[in-house]
């Protein structure tokens, strides 16, 4: 929780008109995944005066640890487990497909980037 302040807060620092989206990761479940943005969300409110847009939650999962041994991604190594499920969903809201077998990654667009003030 403290990182994902400090890194709401830098990153309003140096681009204030941003939207701030947040995955909650390592959730038990979708209501606790759900809890947590809660919180978040009233800390970015009270201290930054900002309301956060929740994109979802990633569960708790073994596939994790398997792939981070085997140096491989989750959702290469294990497709069907459900944190492969849940970022294959997340991932279909924040990058819609632009042709078909082709995904448009944020940074191919360099309006995503704005030099940090001085």
């Amino acid at each position: 929780m403290t990182d994902a302040y400090a890194t709401m807060k830098t990153t309003l620092r140096h681009n204030p008109s941003a939207v701030i989206s947040v995955v909650v990761n390592r959730a038990r479940t979708a209501r606790q995944g759900w809890e947590v943005f809660h919180t978040l969300d009233g800390i970015a409110g009270r201290f930054m005066t900002r309301r956060l847009c929740y994109l979802g939650y990633l569960p708790e999962d073994e596939s994790v640890r398997r792939s981070v041994a085997m140096k491989t991604p989750a959702v290469q190594m294990e497709p069907d487990s459900a944190v492969a499920l849940r970022m294959r969903e997340i991932a279909s809201v924040l990058i819609p497909a632009r042709e078909p077998g082709r995904l448009q990654p944020p940074w191919d667009d360099q309006r995503n980037f704005q030099e940090a003030p001085r």
